[in-house]
């Protein structure tokens, strides 16, 4: 990010995050970081800060509570009547000086400005903070807003049970951030200032992107629909109907998560619906030919599995999936390559290509 910021103030070019090829720097160019005590006793070091933070987190979180950090937090807040929002504060912690995140932290009817532990948990609480610091410089609620997205997204195929939201409140929830801008924490306004220029800017926005978001999941609601009739026959049943259910559940899984039409990228948002078509037609042409699905199969599930079992591993782990999600979305483009290739793949892409790029990637 400081990279970037960097490029842009002398260039005026902005240099798109996907464009940082993290995975080609050597290890040995890779930060070793140590903890260290009060005494300078190193307890632990490592070039993989997740690792460390899984080790001492607990530690590290019980000393976090006895900061002293009443004057720098604040409830009740309903507009931006403060001067500023800065990235960092110094504190005294544990006899150290270290550095906290002060975030905007939504309450529902108001926010509050805490200090938190970590700029990643800084950032995700802003988001929601400064969301609703918007919807009520708006003078209106997120329940009006969900009000016109239709009623049938609630009960839905996008409905799925556990989601921390309803799609309808996904769809506000992302309206709110596309018109504000919220998407990328290095732009959150964070003076008085900066936020009253983007509510201006961004408020006028908000009904036309809730009714392009409402348009978007009804068609990907009715796609998933018509992939759902042909695929509940195969339940239960043995050899390569089983393996097919199994595979197309597990894509499932990941094209439609449960915050669906909040979290997903925009750029690939707009390709869902093909990649719903393409298994539709991989379910229509199933019966005609099984062996000939398998032999179709046999040239993405094997990546498909081990992008699967990798991420799984990495989340357990705590540690970001950036590096492995836009090999899965090509993985999406190499099924509609091999199983619906009428469709059109949005990128050129082949079975060998991303073997390749798989053994680039990091373990």
């Amino acid at each position: 990010p400081t990279l970037e910021r960097a490029i842009l103030a002398r260039t005026g070019e902005r240099v798109p995050r996907d464009a940082w090829d993290l995975r080609a720097v050597p290890a040995y160019l890779r930060l070793n970081f140590r903890v260290i005590d009060e005494h300078d006793r190193t307890l632990g070091e490592d070039r993989d800060v997740a690792e460390l933070q899984r080790s001492f987190g607990v530690r590290a979180r019980e000393l976090w509570s006895r900061a002293p950090r009443e004057r720098h937090e604040r409830t009740g807040i309903k507009s931006w009547d403060f001067d500023a929002l800065p990235e960092t504060l110094t504190l005294e912690v544990g006899g150290r000086r270290v550095t906290a995140f002060p975030a905007l932290v939504d309450a529902e009817s108001f926010v509050e400005l805490r200090l938190l532990e970590s700029s990643d948990a800084a950032a995700a609480a802003t988001r929601h903070g400064l969301r609703r610091l918007f919807v009520l410089g708006m003078g209106t609620s997120i329940a009006k807003l969900e009000a016109p997205v239709p009623a049938t997204l609630g009960q839905g195929p996008l409905a799925i049970a556990g989601a921390p939201t309803t799609p309808r409140r996904q769809i506000v929830h992302r309206a709110l951030d596309e018109a504000f801008e919220l998407v990328d924490a290095q732009t959150f306004p964070r003076t008085r200032a900066a936020f009253t220029e983007r509510l201006a800017l961004g408020r006028g926005r908000v009904s036309g992107l809730l009714a392009v978001l409402a348009d978007t999941a009804l068609g990907l609601a009715a796609e998933l629909e018509r992939v759902r009739a042909l695929l509940k026959p195969l339940a239960g049943k043995p050899g390569l109907l089983r393996a097919v259910h199994e595979d197309i559940t597990s894509q499932l899984a990941h094209l439609v998560p449960p915050e669906l039409m909040r979290a997903t990228p925009r750029d690939r948002l707009d390709h869902l619906a093909r990649y719903l078509r393409a298994i539709h037609v991989r379910l229509q042409r199933l019966p005609n030919d099984p062996p000939k699905d398998q032999t179709k199969a046999a040239q993405v599930v094997p990546l498909w599995q081990r992008y699967v079992e990798r991420r799984n591993a990495w989340v357990t782990r705590g540690r970001s999936t950036a590096d492995l999600d836009e090999f899965g979305w090509m993985i999406e483009e190499l099924r509609v390559s091999v199983f619906a290739p009428e469709l059109r793949t949005a990128v050129p892409v082949s079975t060998k290509a991303l073997t390749e790029l798989w053994a680039t990637l990091p373990a």
